[in-house]
């Protein structure tokens, strides 16, 4: 894992104690935090955070702290290599 990728893991548990996210941003990044810990391969880990943050930014949206981390996890994990991915 990369030291920007490391960054962004370790913002992850500073973000999981922040006041400002709601309840369901914070049980999101628990769980990542959680499979993080456990030796899942991040890359694993990123395309469901970053499904399950898309998927609860369509009912409401992001918390201000959080839309800089998903931007973040956007960027460093892109999902290259997908079938469903064109890479121009």
């Amino acid at each position: 894992m990369g030291n920007k990728r490391q960054q962004l893991w370790d913002n992850m548990s500073t973000l999981i104690k922040d006041d400002t996210l709601s309840q369901m941003e914070t049980d999101i990044l628990v769980i990542a935090d959680k499979a993080l810990r456990g030796g899942i391969d991040d890359r694993r880990i990123a395309r469901n955070l970053k499904h399950e943050l898309s998927f609860l930014s369509f009912n409401q949206p992001l918390s201000k702290n959080m839309v800089p981390f998903f931007s973040e996890l956007s960027r460093l994990y892109l999902d290259y290599g997908r079938r469903d991915n064109i890479s121009i």
